[in-house]
């Protein structure tokens, strides 16, 4: 819910029904960054060695 609110998916039927906080967007975005940071630094190891 979180997630698709982030990147703006959702579906046809699907309204403004869902409440998303700002602390959720926030923790999400934390959250997404670390990993991609944590992903990019990982295939940079791996191409290197």
């Amino acid at each position: 819910m979180v997630l698709s609110a982030f990147i703006g998916i959702r579906k046809q039927d699907q309204g403004q029904e869902i409440k998303v906080t700002p602390l959720q967007v926030v923790i999400t975005g934390i959250i997404a960054g670390a990993l991609f940071v944590f992903t990019v630094i990982s295939v940079v190891r791996l191409v290197l060695r």
